[in-house]
């Protein structure tokens, strides 16, 4: 596609610049499905992916601005330390799975999952570059009608057959998800047939090698992998089952030892105890993403977007203020550094407190904006030497669960704490 620069924006926050070749500038297919995979990508809550910071279809060259992750690919972690163990291969199933769901929920494609699309920071694990390939493929000058734009392991096996017409469906992300869990399970891709040639007849024609993989999660990885579409699971349906008691192989600790995985599964599974034909109306809205670096497991929350009516407008001055809430938290900052961080705030409320006890700084919050998956904050810190003014979003998981994100004023790092109500 081009070139990506590793950059720094004016507040000395790295992010990463694609430059997209100068020649591809010049197609007009290929930028009109460059700008809609932009605006896709925009829509998809940034939790999932690196998110995008600025983009210009239109400038020669093309580019394109996203927030830097600095992590390792699931590649290069199997590549290093081999198959994961079963807790943390269960945990990944279902935060790729979660990723989909918001990828599919906002209307985007992915189109190119593989292990090398999957980045594990300290911070946050990332899916990025969806929709990507769905643009260069228009490009006639870099592809030709019988080239894919894809990584042969990886795709379906719809889209080898021409008759079956361009478009890529999400089932095809599906499919993908087979092969990257496969892989990350046993070290080896389902369909590997040493070439890529032969590689693509095995994905057409043959069984998949799933020697390795054990148990439900076995099971649902070969309907991922069935060569017909429509017979696939839908991402939403892949995590009602990951999230079932005794989904995961006998004898792991996929949440018995992990406590804050438990409490982001706890927060999608009230969320589910609700008639089909409202569930569907659903988008999930945040991962439950195990990041595996050095043998440790990072678990991450989960919350999802809802179309239900929005909340009610704040009380009247004559009717009781909202009883306020603790929450408590480790804020994980960017540069590597975690903290304890109180949060006293009625999730209904217009204001609360925020302490950060070891750091001996404490302050106030406004809320700037609520919606139905969100509540923005402005922090300002009154007392103590942190940062005076800085943005908090927090995301309600469940009763007693909500992700906050935070980004101070000059936008040097950012953090993320899983809060839990006392």
């Amino acid at each position: 596609m081009g070139t990506v620069y590793l950059a720094t924006d004016p507040h000395e926050r790295r992010v990463a610049v694609k430059v997209v070749r100068s020649h591809l500038g010049w197609d007009t297919e290929f930028i009109q499905r460059f700008r809609r995979e932009i605006d896709g990508a925009r829509q998809v809550p940034p939790f999932c992916t690196a998110e995008v910071l600025d983009a210009d279809p239109d400038h020669d060259p093309p580019y394109l601005v996203v927030e830097y992750v600095n992590g390792p690919t699931l590649a290069e972690v199997i590549d290093q330390d081999g198959p994961l163990t079963a807790s943390n291969l269960h945990a990944l199933a279902i935060g790729v799975a979660t990723a989909l769901t918001a990828i599919h929920g906002a209307g985007v494609v992915h189109r190119d999952l593989k292990p090398r699309n999957v980045l594990l920071p300290p911070g946050s694990p990332k899916v990025i570059d969806f929709g990507i390939a769905h643009a260069l493929q228009s490009a006639g000058r870099l592809t030709a009608e019988d080239q894919l734009v894809g990584t042969i392991g990886y795709m379906a096996p719809e889209r080898f057959d021409a008759r079956l017409g361009n478009d890529v469906e999400p089932s095809a992300d599906i499919f993908s998800w087979g092969a990257v869990v496969t892989l990350a399970g046993t070290g080896h891709e389902p369909f590997d047939g040493g070439t890529p040639m032969a590689t693509a007849a095995r994905i057409v024609s043959a069984e998949p090698n799933l020697d390795g993989l054990h148990g439900p999660l076995r099971d649902l990885v070969a309907e991922a992998l069935d060569k017909d579409p429509a017979r696939r699971p839908a991402a939403r349906d892949i995590l009602d089952r990951l999230l079932q008691p005794g989904a995961a192989v006998p004898g792991t600790t996929v949440l018995r030892e992990q406590p804050v995985l438990k409490a982001a599964v706890d927060g999608v599974t009230s969320r589910y105890a609700v008639p089909r034909r409202r569930r569907r109306r659903w988008i999930l809205a945040a991962a439950v993403i195990v990041a595996l670096l050095g043998g440790a497991a990072f678990p991450f929350l989960t919350e999802r977007r809802s179309t239900v009516a929005s909340p009610p407008p704040p009380p009247s001055s004559s009717a009781p203020a909202p009883a306020a809430a603790e929450w408590v938290g480790e804020l994980q900052q960017s540069f590597g550094s975690a903290e304890p961080v109180h949060l006293t705030f009625a999730l209904d409320a217009d204001r609360g407190t925020i302490r950060y006890p070891r750091l001996g700084c404490s302050g106030t919050v406004t809320v700037t904006e609520r919606t139905t998956e969100k509540i923005a904050l402005t922090e300002r810190i009154t007392d103590g030497p942190c940062t005076a003014v800085g943005t908090i979003v927090l995301w309600p998981t469940g009763p007693t669960t909500m992700l906050l994100d935070y980004k101070p004023a000059n936008g040097k790092y950012t953090a993320r704490a899983s809060m839990t109500k006392r």
